[in-house]
């Protein structure tokens, strides 16, 4: 496919991240017996809830393959200052996307914060879509200035969210030695099992874009290296 052929819903459907890029392939549902529901309960969810656990995303990632400079105009500029707008704005949503646990139906209709928590969930995830699809141009714009490719996407620097094939759900529990005593538990064990879904930010050495050779430095002018 030419670049003049791209259009900003084919990357936003297709292009903007490879399938299985960070997240898993989805798979089936666990037998309830193998996670931890009863975590999910109002005291448990409200205090990790209360503890931002989302700011963990907010770490500065420098890009691995371009850099943020030249004048205000410069596409990959105003690009980067898009992006951070974005990622300021819908930080939780990013941290949702691969760490939200079921609430079932019962549940709802049992607990009002259930309710709202889940109608939340689904609203900021909507919002995240479409603030993604909005900032889309603005990569297309460097991509037709001939500044960066598609191999933009696979950057660190970005976070993504789960694509409907692949892992956004979390069942507290699920993997672990002992039963977690409560939900902080069960997240940072989860967290620390499963790196991608903070996104590597931890340990961004182990991200799958620091470890593609083709990405160092492919965006940076030669005169700049």
């Amino acid at each position: 496919m030419s670049v003049s052929e791209l259009t900003v819903d084919l990357l936003f459907k297709r292009f903007s991240k490879p399938p299985s890029w960070i997240f898993p392939p989805k798979e089936s549902p666990p037998d309830p017996h193998d996670w931890s529901e009863r975590l999910i309960d109002e005291g448990n969810v409200s205090a990790v809830y209360a503890s931002v656990p989302w700011r963990v995303l907010a770490v500065t990632v420098q890009p691995v393959s371009f850099v943020i400079d030249g004048p205000p105009d410069a596409p990959l500029r105003v690009m980067s200052h898009r992006w951070t707008e974005l990622k300021a704005k819908h930080l939780q949503a990013l941290w949702e996307a691969s760490h939200s646990f079921p609430i079932p139906e019962s549940l709802k209709a049992a607990v009002t914060y259930f309710a709202i928590l889940y109608q939340g969930r689904k609203q900021r995830r909507s919002r995240l879509g479409a603030a993604w699809k909005k900032f889309l141009p603005y990569v297309l714009r460097c991509i037709e200035a001939g500044v960066c490719d598609l191999d933009i996407f696979l950057d660190p620097y970005f976070l993504h969210f789960p694509r409907r094939e692949e892992t956004s759900v979390w069942y507290p529990g699920l993997g672990c030695d002992t039963q977690p005593a409560n939900l902080f538990q069960a997240l940072r064990e989860v967290d620390a099992a499963e790196p991608w879904r903070n996104q590597y930010r931890a340990q961004i050495q182990d991200h799958p874009g620091s470890q593609l050779p083709r990405l160092l430095g492919k965006f940076v002018p030669l005169g700049d290296l």
